[in-house]
């Protein structure tokens, strides 16, 4: 039996001292025993090594790699792949976790379908706040063919927005990423979107689930996020690479006009969002760039992108701020508008729920006093049912003792009829014997002495 891994968990560690234990144990902790964990330090100086060592000791899972500088997570990253020996790759950054079973239900997926790359539903951690909250918008099920397996040709429109570019909510199979050669790139930021997009462009075999198998924490004051404009054309960087990939692999035709959008979309959006010094430079770095893209109107799926693209190459960056501020304002206009707006549908559904409920309490007490009505009408009919039932056995008792009365008296009438006839006949008996006509001149005299 073979002791190869089924995934290997490759964890870019700097700085996280305060967070890693709870991202490790969410990875020892896993469901699926047969793993390894290649821990990589980006030279932290904090207590991250000194966590990783103690992990190490207990668990033979766990490989720990130090980097002789600092590089950034990308660097880190291929330092990992250099030396993983799963099936499987995933990646996580080292704050972030995994719920207990996504290696498990992950790889079991990928097996059954023979997967080159398969996609989670993912969470974010406030880290501020301490809630979590639902992130279904990284997978936009719209986007994708109904069948449960795929390639990135199947996906028919506006491909950079079917996934979000993340490493640590997907699997890939080794093999193919070995065979293609993917790399992160090794720049501070946006690292990890030339290797991704890579990945799922070329992936024959690609699958999903909406569940949400990872936790991404935000609102951290130490994350990269927060000084993007130490290193502020990375994304740039990132997305240039990302054109040149396709057009040497010939996907550049093929997703040609997705990409100027992802591009107008992703660089305005870093635009908008740098901080300090760093926003005239990449802002100029970008319109150069956008100079050679020759977007046309008909190419952007979203028009106001189109708005914008047109100023940045046509303007400065003195006067994209007074675009920023003028849209803004349009912007605020319009949400008033719509709250106002908002506010008078509330307040005509607030009358309407008002007249609802005066009917509810009115149907409510029409249906109380119905209800004592009926129950008056079925109390007085068995009353009624009662006293007729009263009223009858008297009456039966009352029968019965009439009845028993006339049957005695027509006893009576019977024996004295009997009795009459009786003598009847005596009499008529005695009138036709031969004494009493003897006796007969007799009982002359005695009527006349009397």
């Amino acid at each position: 039996m073979s002791n190869k891994p089924k995934v290997s968990v490759i964890l870019a560690v700097y700085n996280a001292a305060q967070f890693l234990n709870k991202c490790i144990d969410s990875i020892i902790n896993q469901t699926l025993n047969n793993i390894e964990i290649i821990c990589v330090d980006d030279c932290s100086s904090d207590d991250s090594l000194a966590i990783l060592h103690a992990y190490a000791e207990k668990d033979s899972r766990i490989k720990v790699i130090q980097q002789k500088s600092n590089r950034g997570a990308g660097a880190a990253r291929n330092a990992g792949l250099e030396i993983a020996n799963g099936e499987y790759l995933s990646f996580l950054d080292a704050d972030d976790y995994f719920s207990s079973d996504m290696l498990k239900v992950s790889v079991e997926k990928a097996d059954a379908l023979s997967l080159d790359v398969f996609v989670f539903g993912s969470k974010a951690f406030n880290d501020a706040t301490g809630v979590e909250s639902d992130m279904s918008w990284s997978i936009k099920e719209t986007l994708l063919p109904e069948t449960e397996v795929f390639s990135a040709q199947q996906i028919k429109e506006d491909f950079f927005q079917a996934f979000i570019w993340w490493a640590w909510d997907k699997i890939f199979r080794k093999e193919y990423i070995d065979k293609h050669g993917f790399k992160f790139q090794e720049i501070r930021t946006s690292n990890d979107l030339l290797f991704t997009v890579s990945a799922v462009l070329m992936a024959d075999k690609i699958s999903y689930t909406k569940e949400a198998f990872a936790v991404q924490r935000q609102k951290v004051e130490s994350s990269l996020s927060n000084t993007r404009h130490l290193s502020y054309d990375c994304c740039l960087k990132a997305t240039v690479a990302l054109k040149d990939f396709m057009e040497s692999a010939d996907l550049y035709s093929r997703y040609e006009r997705d990409f100027k959008n992802y591009a107008l979309n992703f660089l305005i959006w870093n635009i908008n969002t740098i901080s300090q010094t760093a926003y005239v430079d990449l802002y100029n770095a970008v319109k150069q760039f956008y100079t050679t893209l020759n977007v046309s109107r008909d190419d952007v799926y979203y028009k106001p992108f189109y708005d914008t693209y047109l100023f940045i190459i046509e303007h400065c960056a003195e006067e994209y701020l007074f675009y920023l501020r003028m849209n803004l304002e349009r912007d605020i206009e319009e949400s008033h508008n719509q709250i106002a707006s908002l506010e008078a549908k509330c307040h005509e559904a607030q009358n309407e729920i008002d007249e609802f409920i005066d009917r509810v309490e009115y149907l409510t007490s029409e249906a109380h006093s119905t209800q004592l009505t009926l129950d008056e009408i079925k109390a007085a009919k068995e009353l009624l049912i009662g006293e007729h039932e009263s009223i009858r056995t008297k009456y039966d008792t009352e029968l019965a003792a009439r009845e028993e009365k006339i049957a005695q008296q027509n006893e009576l009438i019977a024996t004295v009829i009997a009795d009459a006839t009786a003598k009847e006949r005596m009499i008529e008996s005695l009138l036709q014997s031969r004494s009493w006509q003897i006796t007969s001149p007799l009982r002359w005299v005695m009527n006349k002495l009397r």
